[in-house]
């Protein structure tokens, strides 16, 4: 294509219209075509009902598109976290997607601009963004490469239902019950926790104790920022959000006495036939490592939805390179690696220059 017409627009996929809502989840559904076949994308119903839920009151995002007379062929996606719960605060997460035929007419850059221009009226200096080592098209890497330095490959793993190593868990599983029965393993869903939530006092302090220490013994690779603090409050702020997510959610926590030592965390769609669960966090406190916690916890948890959710394909995890000790654990399950993200960080003056 020699030359093309096309403008960019502010959007808000919670505030607009029918029309032009179709057109962005059309826009998404040939975005994942093209750059993530290797990826499982929800159904139109469900991607409807997640673009109108209300955001995080954790995070501030905004959306551009750019738009012929009737189809949007590319959008640029910019968030950072409020001030509340922000312990780096130059840093923002962007992300811009082109559809291939329309690459090279200059969409990506214009896109750009509005990311630089929200980050310097928010007093932002550093992003992050990310892309697919799957994706068809190398295009991606190539202009990520120009704008930041790699600093983190986070694999993908899938542990499908048939290749569950069964015959590990069997005798694992019991070594493991009496090796830890001096702790308790209680389980939430989503309604259960987030009644406790946002009822419970201590409960949410202790939470928040929990996730403040153990979120940020995740291995972050080369990523240039400093340990979050996390507080009830950052909690509570998401409980909106969570009511009216379009998953379902089970979170396991191991209990030293009233003390949470411990968390496992799994994301479904099981009520809206989607076959597969993401596992989110697998954490265990630093003074409670080596005891085999965390496998124990992977363990009940494979366990908890093969019986409750028989028509599952696959379990989803992410873990970074460095994180040996769960990549061992996942191994001896039976995850195996799908696909990678490959993240970049860079700065704002970075941007201009390119720019």
């Amino acid at each position: 294509m020699d030359s093309m017409t096309f403008q960019i627009l502010p959007f808000d996929p919670i505030t607009a219209d029918k029309e032009l809502l179709n057109l962005f989840l059309d826009h998404q559904e040939r975005v994942h075509d093209a750059y993530y076949p290797m990826d499982y994308l929800l159904s139109r119903v469900l991607r409807r009902k997640e673009a109108k839920q209300p955001p995080s009151k954790n995070r501030k995002q905004f959306w551009w598109i750019a738009k012929t007379d009737d189809q949007i062929i590319g959008t640029a996606y910019f968030s950072f976290s409020t001030p509340q719960k922000e312990t780096n605060p130059d840093l923002f997460f962007a992300k811009i997607h082109v559809e291939p035929e329309y690459t090279q007419n200059g969409i990506a850059k214009t896109l750009l601009k509005e990311i630089v221009k929200a980050a310097k009226e928010h007093g932002k200096t550093k992003f992050i963004s990310s892309v697919s080592n799957q994706t068809p098209y190398a295009n991606g890497q190539q202009w990520l490469e120009k704008l930041g330095n790699k600093i983190l490959e986070e694999r993908v793993n899938r542990l499908y239902k048939a290749e569950i190593n069964h015959t590990y868990i069997n005798e694992k599983l019991p070594v493991l019950e009496k090796k830890l029965g001096k702790y308790q393993f209680v389980g939430f869903t989503k309604d259960e926790y987030l009644d406790r939530l946002e009822a419970d006092d201590q409960f949410a302090e202790a939470l928040a104790d929990f996730y403040t220490e153990v979120g940020n013994l995740v291995p972050r690779g080369d990523l240039s920022i400093e340990d979050t603090i996390i507080t009830a409050n950052d909690l509570r702020n998401n409980i909106e959000s969570e009511k009216n997510s379009v998953y379902d959610e089970y979170v396991l926590y191991a209990l030293d006495g009233e003390k949470i030592i411990a968390v496992s965390e799994t994301y479904h769609w099981k009520w809206h036939n989607i076959p597969f669960i993401c596992t989110g966090l697998t954490g265990v406190r630093k003074a409670y490592q080596g005891q085999e916690i965390a496998t124990y916890l992977k363990i009940k948890i494979i366990k908890y939805f093969v019986d409750l959710y028989p028509e599952i394909q696959f379990f989803k995890t992410e873990n970074t390179d460095q994180n040996e000790k769960m990549l061992a654990i996942n191994t001896k399950l039976g995850f195996r690696e799908a696909y990678r993200w490959i993240e970049y960080e860079g700065t704002i003056d970075s941007l201009e220059k390119y720019l």
